[in-house]
């Protein structure tokens, strides 16, 4: 019974222990026609809960649950919002690392990653219309595979690392990204996720609100 989860320990964000399946299931609070209901992976809710049984706790839900099928890679890809950070995703052998699931990934460090893309409408409102200007503007040595090229090294800075929810974000002010030294940071304003909002010597530097794919 050591490992098992009640609800008492669910949050908003993922359990702390993987499934047999090797994957993490999400739990949130949701009011539905003014009930509270704890939702699993947003496909099902508990109907059933904390049932005890010789070797552990039995939560039964209303619907079946999915396993995910697409890796990080795949899941940003399938958004037209993220062309171009796609694009550059490809372009700097970053998507290859991303497309691995975690089951298939010999690298332990590597095996769950978090990524905070750019979309199309972000980086057109900074002048960047397509992946051509994108390299334009960050690529110091025109071959973006290079790890110390600066377009690698801006997208390094977009991937976590571990899974992070939303909710696992808040708990840390900052957290490291695979580019070397770089951290970014986060705060909750309200019920809004701020990253890289942050204030030196006096001075405000506006970020940017985090939001699930």
């Amino acid at each position: 019974m050591e490992d098992s989860i009640p609800t008492s320990k669910f949050n908003d964000g993922k359990l702390y222990e993987l499934t047999m399946y090797g994957q993490y299931l999400t739990t949130a609070s949701e009011n539905i026609a003014g009930v509270t209901k704890i939702r699993i992976n947003r496909q099902a809710n508990v109907i059933n809960a904390n049932i005890s049984v010789g070797n552990g706790l039995i939560h039964s839900v209303d619907h079946v649950l999915t396993p995910a099928t697409l890796s990080v890679a795949q899941t940003i890809e399938a958004n037209p919002e993220y062309s171009i950070f796609t694009q550059a995703l490809k372009a700097t052998g970053l998507y290859a690392s991303l497309n691995i699931l975690p089951a298939d990934n010999p690298d332990e460090e590597r095996k769950w990653l978090t990524v905070i893309p750019e979309t199309d409408a972000m980086l057109k409102s900074v002048g960047i219309n397509n992946y051509n200007e994108l390299k334009a503007k960050y690529s110091n040595t025109g071959n973006p595979q290079l790890p110390t090229d600066s377009l690698h090294l801006f997208l390094d800075y977009h991937i976590l690392s571990n899974a992070k929810y939303l909710a696992d974000i808040i708990t840390a002010t900052a957290h490291n990204t695979l580019a070397p030294l770089e951290v970014l940071t986060a705060k909750l304003s309200g019920e809004t996720v701020l990253i890289n909002d942050d204030t030196f010597n006096g001075v405000h530097e506006e970020g940017f609100y985090a939001s699930s794919i």
